[in-house]
């Protein structure tokens, strides 16, 4: 039986290692994620286009019934990009971007509103950064969405200060119609019955 040499099973391992760390890719592909937290520095093409900064993240699961009771307005209308975007500051000194969209209302379901509403969804390109959500309320130019809006109270961490709405729940809070009802970007199902 041959003896086992740590020396020599030292010194694979050290060139195994080796061969390993030179042959690692130095860049990735892949975009770079950010929390709201790190800095961003921007490149050198900052003047002509802004950053792309992907944030992800989890949020709490709103259940059927969360979304009627936490919702003020309920609402079925076709969304306009006004092309507006807004960064707001936290008293932390964290910022976030916001993108405004108008929301021309056909159907109320709860609460009350006339005509027409702002709705703010997280994201968009200002401040030479271009923050992209996910998840997020997915909202496309001249389409027909369902959605469950809430207003923030004073004190909020991003509260500014006008009468906006926001998706509860992002895209739990965004529905698109469907066969007999409406269906969730997140994936639920609501029908016609139970919204009446």
């Amino acid at each position: 039986m041959k003896k086992f040499h740590p020396l020599l099973c030292f010194l694979f391992l050290a060139v195994l290692l080796a061969a390993c760390s030179s042959a690692a890719p130095t860049s990735t592909t892949a975009p770079t994620e950010a929390t709201p937290t790190e800095s961003i520095v921007p490149s050198p093409m900052a003047s002509t286009a802004p950053d792309d900064v992907y944030l992800t993240g989890l949020i709490a699961e709103k259940t059927e019934d969360d979304l009627f009771s936490q919702s003020i307005l309920v609402a079925r209308g076709t969304i306009h990009d006004t092309g507006s975007v807004i960064q707001t500051a936290a008293p932390s000194g964290l910022s976030i971007n916001f993108t405004n969209y108008d929301f021309t209302i056909s159907q109320i379901y709860r609460g009350s509103a006339e005509g027409s509403v702002t709705v703010r969804v997280e994201g968009g390109a200002v401040g030479g950064r271009n923050e992209i959500y996910e998840p997020t309320a997915d909202l496309k130019d001249g389409k027909e969405y369902l959605l469950f809006l809430f207003q923030p109270n004073h004190g909020g961490n991003y509260y500014v200060d006008d009468d906006a709405y926001y998706v509860l729940g992002l895209n739990q809070g965004t529905f698109e119609p469907a066969d007999g009802g409406y269906a969730s970007q997140s994936g639920a199902f609501l029908s016609e019955e139970t919204l009446l």
